[in-house]
């Protein structure tokens, strides 16, 4: 494509947009092997208007000591007049030592001062699974943050690294990253501007970022003997504490003046008000000889097993039974719901038991309804699962979670696309209670609550050998990943699917996920690794030719020819599928490949075909009572229609169109239609105003859903 002088001159004014076609042509030109449009994809993933993230867990509210560390702190940011230079500090220290608290305590007095927002993520570098949180992934989170819709997000951490430090760039924000394991972990999550300030704990020195990234490091030590006194003073009120100063040093001395040590101590004072200061010091030394945990060792989280101890012990045997339990989860929470199925109770007792570990400060509350164990909690819960609970108890447990989510996830399935291929799983057994969603809203609000579970989930079910639940739960997830387009985790799931039915032996299974995989790849105009997900999903079911996997992987070769523009080999794969979904008589499929065969038809010029081939693809829809896709076969019509210049008919298949979709809910085929009713406007009755106006409020809708088909209007409408 040629660009004269004049219109470069124009984009480099800022008079008109750049456009992707233009990146395309300016990467070429100087080999810049795809950075340019890169960058400009970055550009374009505008985030919607919102509240600024205030992500600030609370502030801690028994907080004694670190004055210096507090005023260093601040004195590195400056003051408005003269801004300080300093974007990263990193704090780190023993296990325990008050990291957290010290973060937290700082970022909360000068949150003011960041009017653009609080970030915070826990990055879960030490914990009992060794397994940290992955940059790709806080990324995400960050993303969606600060506005970015799920279908904007790039799956590739470079680039979601790029468009992060892109949207951060010159606003006023704090980020508080929490527990890292290393450098590299940080170092993605740091953004490019000094306007911004990052805050990170570790239990290592990140000396990768002191060299690297110019970060201060600030190194905390266990409290002073007076801090720890007055830190247990604080919490158990001064009139017990003071009856017994010795005892109370002795405690601090045996709780190594580790600041959660102390706490976890002093909060049994007070759950037992008949318990005298001495009594507890003279605990403490009998577990410490007996457990051998205040020496110096290898294990630094000895040092916290006794005062862990003494909060588990209090418990009855339904919430300790319930706190080892929560071990076997990952994920970053559990809903109340999902708590019973792992335990097997009911949920108004699990809730009871809930309640009562969250009083005892061995599980925190994330949310309504939702819990969490996180760190060394997690760490000392393991720990004793293992050593208490059998083998097979554990196993049984995490089997009853992970088909407490398949069972939920189909469910919302059937209900988000109830004409697509469903898993026939039976009644669930074992007394086991999933979500059964009769309304759409419902079901979409709970894949969207436990979207961040889904990944961890799957990932249990592997560790378990729970291969055929694990890639029936990626096949269940396919109907919100088809509606919500969240790019990273639909990909993410389907990959562990897909190892999973490899792992039971099962290529019917294999080939099915595979065709998922391969249609979250082509919807994102990865065409090269889609089509290699289809030609495998067609290779593994050769046998087996009415199966879903090799008539779902023949349609994906289709649509891949036609998101190539190669309608001849789009019509020989979209025949076939038409061919086999019919003779496995499966109405859905046939009626799909139906209407895309129309579209491959009028690529190639044969305007009657694809009106016949689309008006055979709506009865059918009809049939089956689908208005979403009646409406998204009418909206190729319209297409049919107007390339046939028959543009009164095209403006009734599109307000058709528009009422189905609008009635369904479905917000991009609402745009889709607006826009299709604009190029009407403008190529049958030359109403360019007209036709503006639509584009215009089809635009609108796709700048907060799809960035690749906002450009492409954009892009229409500056020409």
């Amino acid at each position: 494509m040629h660009y004269n002088k004049g219109h470069l001159s124009r984009v480099e004014r800022g008079l008109i947009p750049s456009t992707t076609a233009l990146a395309k042509a300016c990467d070429t030109a100087l080999d810049a092997d795809g950075k340019l449009f890169q960058l400009h994809d970055v550009a374009e993933a505008k985030p919607t208007a919102g509240p600024k993230p205030a992500q600030l867990p609370a502030a801690p509210t028994t907080f004694v000591g670190r004055s210096y560390h507090l005023s260093r702190m601040t004195g590195l940011l400056g003051d408005d007049k003269h801004p300080g230079s300093v974007t990263v500090v990193a704090i780190d220290g023993t296990p325990g030592v008050g990291k957290t608290s010290l973060a937290l305590r700082w970022a909360h007095s000068v949150r003011d001062r960041f009017p653009d927002g609080v970030l915070f993520a826990a990055l879960d570098g030490y914990g009992p699974d060794a397994s940290p949180a992955s940059p790709n992934d806080v990324l995400e989170g960050f993303l969606r943050a600060l506005g970015v819709a799920p279908d904007r997000i790039p799956a590739e951490e470079g680039h979601r690294a790029a468009l992060y430090r892109s949207l951060l760039h010159q606003r006023r924000m704090l980020v508080v990253l929490d527990n890292a394991v290393d450098s590299r972990q940080v170092r993605p999550l740091l953004p490019g501007s000094e306007s911004c300030v990052v805050v990170t704990t570790s239990r290592q020195r990140l000396s990768g970022l002191v060299i690297a990234d110019a970060a201060v490091c600030i190194t905390l030590n266990p409290l002073s003997l007076d801090e720890a006194a007055e830190l247990i003073r604080l919490i158990v009120g001064p009139r017990r504490a003071d009856t017994d100063p010795g005892a109370v040093a002795s405690i601090t001395q045996r709780c190594s003046y580790l600041p959660l040590a102390l706490r976890i101590a002093a909060e049994r004072l007070v759950a037992h008000p008949q318990l005298a200061v001495s009594e507890l010091a003279t605990d403490l030394i009998g577990e410490a000889d007996r457990l051998n945990v205040l020496t110096t060792g290898d294990d630094d989280t000895l040092a916290l097993r006794a005062v862990f101890s003494w909060s588990y012990r209090a418990l009855g045997d339904g919430e300790a039974r319930l706190f080892r339990l929560l071990s076997l989860h990952r994920g970053p929470f559990l809903s109340t719901e999902a708590v019973a199925a792992l335990s097997g109770g009911t949920v108004s007792r699990t809730r009871r038991l809930l309640t009562r570990l969250v009083e005892a400060h061995l599980v925190e509350q994330a949310g309504p309804g939702a819990y969490r164990l996180l760190g060394l909690l997690r760490l000392y819960a393991t720990d004793l699962a293992e050593d208490t609970d059998t083998h097979e108890v554990r196993a049984t447990a995490v089997s009853r979670l992970v088909r407490w989510y398949l069972y939920s996830a189909n469910s919302a399935f059937r209900v988000l696309t109830p004409h697509c291929p469903h898993l026939n799983l039976g009644a669930p057994r074992d007394g086991l209670h999933p979500w059964r969603f009769t309304d759409y809203d419902e079901a979409t609000a709970w894949c969207e609550t436990e979207l961040a579970n889904f990944t961890s989930i799957l990932q249990a079910a592997r560790q378990a050998g729970l291969n055929t639940e694990c890639w029936q739960l990626a096949v269940a997830l396919f109907g919100f990943f088809l509606l919500r387009k969240p790019w990273g985790i639909w990909l993410s799931t389907q990959l562990i699917g897909v190892e999973a039915a490899r792992a039971a032996g099962n290529e019917l299974a294999e080939s099915w996920v595979l065709t998922n995989l391969g249609e979250a790849c082509r919807q994102q105009h990865q065409l090269d690794e889609a089509q290699g997900h289809f030609e495998r999903a067609l290779n593994l079911s050769h046998d087996h030719p009415g199966s879903i996997g090799y008539c779902w992987g023949l349609a994906g070769i289709g649509y891949v020819a036609m998101d190539r523009k190669q309608y001849a080999a789009a019509s020989n794969a979209l025949a076939e599928a038409v061919m086999r979904f019919r003779a496995s008589g499966y109405t859905y499929g046939e009626a799909t490949a139906l209407a895309a065969l129309g579209d491959a038809h009028r690529g190639q010029g044969d305007l009657d075909r694809a009106m016949v081939f689309g008006k055979q693809a709506l009865e059918l829809f009809r049939s089956l009572g689908d208005r979403k896709a009646q409406g998204d076969t009418l909206i190729r019509l319209v297409r049919t229609a107007t390339a046939c210049g028959e543009f009164a008919q095209a403006h009734v298949y599109c307000a058709d169109a528009l009422a189905a979709h609008r009635e369904c809910g479905d917000r991009w085929s609402e745009a889709d239609d607006i826009q299709e009713k604009g190029n009407i406007l403008y190529l049958g009755d030359d109403d360019l105003l007209g036709a503006q106006k639509c584009w215009r409020a089809a635009l609108e809708i796709f700048e907060d859903i799809d960035r690749f088909k906002a450009t492409q209007l954009r892009e229409l409408l500056s020409q």
